[in-house]
């Protein structure tokens, strides 16, 4: 009888060290997915910080993306994400967008 007892304890403990690893895992993944969420909205943010400071400092929008990273130290990590830039008139801001590859 007492082998029962102890292959079912086991059963119980593997089971429970089982559910365990499973909720560590998917905690792992939800927190990489927040970091990435958190990594493109900061992205964005120093995109237009940068770009309001440009035109509070010229009085005129940056015309190009690069014209901002170049001269406001605004580092956009290429191989992560795509950056669409579209200027109308140097009077107009500017619109951005980020969208991650």
């Amino acid at each position: 009888m007492k082998t029962k007892k102890g292959v079912f304890g086991m059963l119980i403990a593997a089971a429970v060290f089982a559910a365990a690893l499973l909720l560590v895992v998917s905690g792992i993944g939800r927190a990489g997915a927040a970091r990435d969420k958190e990594a493109l909205r900061v992205t964005e943010e120093s995109l237009h910080r940068a770009m309001m400071s440009c035109y509070a400092i010229e009085g005129r929008y940056p015309q190009t993306l690069e014209y901002l990273t170049e001269n406001y130290g605004v580092y956009i990590d290429t191989d992560k994400y795509a950056v669409y830039y579209d200027a109308f008139a140097s009077n107009i801001m500017p619109d951005i967008t980020v969208i991650k590859k």
